[in-house]
């Protein structure tokens, strides 16, 4: 098998490891979330099957594809910065360097500034414009300002060397689901009992008893009307 056809198949199988990330899907979505051809997800699938990262499960009446444990593992050691920028950039995505200009002013200024902010984006959405080069701008002064309050703790040392990447990967789809659903609202007006909660079940589900769990629906059901009444 050629080098070519492993990083090929390897991409595929990247691609997967991303799309269960978060939760199991059936063939069908995961043929949409990865742009395979029905004939190359079913040979990757196939592989992964008999490697046990990932199992075939009856799901809601559905048969769905799941991480196993050993997937999980596996996918946690996928770059999946890296891994989206190359998916978009297969998909004629546009590259938009020095995105906010903040730096290049900086440099016109003989001012150093440290902070690079560049752009990868589906040519789909582009010309949306749904960050523009001014939000960036703030975004880099917001992440200046946080970076200087938490280094003053310590003393300065320019002989200190590193590099450091902060990313963000925004899907659309499920951004404007988030968006219908006051995600972030509903986050924000959380109880602290229900967020304790919430922690809970996220480290150990298994934990949670029969009643944090019917406490937790109603702690819920409480947050839900509380977002209707805003």
């Amino acid at each position: 098998m050629s080098s070519t056809h492993n990083i090929k198949r390897e991409r595929s199988r990247n691609k997967i490891f991303i799309a269960l990330k978060n939760e199991p899907k059936r063939f069908t979505d995961l043929q949409k979330d990865t742009g395979l051809s029905a004939v190359g997800l079913t040979s990757i699938l196939k592989i992964m099957l008999e490697e046990k990262e990932i199992k075939l499960d009856l799901i809601d009446n559905n048969k769905k594809y799941k991480l196993t444990k050993k997937g999980t593992i596996s996918g946690s050691d996928l770059n999946y910065m890296s891994v989206g920028l190359t998916n978009i950039t297969s998909r004629n995505g546009k590259y938009h360097p020095m995105y906010s200009q903040l730096k290049p002013l900086m440099l016109s200024s003989s001012l150093p500034w440290g902070i690079d902010s560049d752009l990868t984006v589906d040519g789909e959405i582009d010309s949306l414009n749904l960050l523009t080069r001014s939000d960036v701008f703030e975004i880099e002064k917001l992440l200046f300002k946080k970076i200087l309050k938490n280094i003053t703790k310590r003393k300065l040392n320019e002989k200190l060397y590193g590099e450091m990447i902060l990313g963000f990967s925004i899907k659309i789809p499920e951004l404007i689901q988030s968006i219908k659903k006051q995600s972030l609202d509903y986050m924000e007006n959380m109880s602290k009992e229900e967020l304790s909660l919430l922690n809970k079940y996220e480290h150990d589900p298994e934990s949670m008893t029969q009643k944090e769990l019917a406490r937790m629906n109603i702690l819920r059901e409480k947050t839900r009307k509380q977002l209707q009444n805003l």
